[in-house]
């Protein structure tokens, strides 16, 4: 799983930070993938796991292994969970996203269908704009917004907006 996990990341890498500067045309952003198992000879995990036993029982719990692994979102060299502003922190998501676009249309030769909950929030226009932008016609694109003035700016001919409504959905004309 770690190597799964790594490989994974390391791809997502390649794309990430190219796509926050298109987004927010500034910053550095980076996916530092934290694991017990990083820097470890795999060999000897069973001497580190039947080292760790008697403490594990008394505790009630494991104090290494896959489960513990985490994300560490880097931008300028700075955990953005530490000191990120919030549209910081939700365009570093995108970026995963769009990320995650690319690996997934490479290793399927489709594209995934993309679903942005509440894109519009704590972003200004232009990096909506530039998110847009980046959205081919190729990938299907759900988009929800409280506010309906945020996607007078989509022009693409193929879009279609569906107001719901007390539990009702309906297309508009």
């Amino acid at each position: 799983i770690y190597k799964y996990r790594k490989e994974f990341i390391d791809n997502i890498n390649g794309s990430i930070g190219k796509i926050y500067k298109n987004i927010f045309l500034k910053g550095d952003l980076r996916i530092e993938y934290k694991s017990d198992y990083k820097n470890k000879d795999f060999s000897n995990l069973k001497k580190l796991y039947e080292k760790n036993y008697r403490r594990e029982m008394m505790l009630g719990k494991t104090l290494i292994g896959i489960h513990h692994d985490d994300l560490d979102f880097i931008l300028d060299d700075n955990n953005i969970k530490e000191w990120g502003s919030v549209g910081q922190i939700k365009n570093s998501i995108i970026a995963f996203k769009l990320s995650e676009i690319i690996i997934i249309k490479n290793k399927k030769n489709e594209y995934p269908i993309l679903i942005l909950d509440d894109l519009f929030s704590e972003l200004d226009r232009e990096k909506i704009e530039n998110i847009l932008k980046m959205l081919n016609n190729y990938v299907q694109t759900f988009i929800t917004t409280t506010d309906i003035s945020n996607i007078d700016n989509i022009t693409d001919k193929n879009k279609k907006i569906f107001r719901v409504e007390y539990g009702i959905i309906e297309e508009e004309q």
